[in-house]
């Protein structure tokens, strides 16, 4: 369950991401839902640090990665 969790907090602001980029629409994803989701794939990526669950830190940290790079190709463009 904690795996389905994290991957859908990855994947909630995604689709909006993608449509940016494609031109399909012109509007974010509200912030408070990027900031909490944020924050809770935060919270599990400290979790996984502290029981040295290292498969957890580095798929959460790939994660951030991912929608990082979305966000700078949308905001560079």
């Amino acid at each position: 369950m904690g795996w389905l969790a994290v991957i859908l907090l990855h994947l909630a602001t995604i689709p909006t991401l993608v449509a940016m980029l494609t031109g399909l629409t012109e509007k974010l994803p509200p912030v408070d839902m990027v900031l909490f989701s944020w924050a809770g794939l935060f919270f599990f990526f400290i979790k996984g640090v502290i029981q040295k669950d290292w498969l957890n830190v580095v798929t959460i940290g790939f994660g951030f990665f991912c929608q990082s790079a979305l966000m700078a190709l949308i905001l560079f463009k």
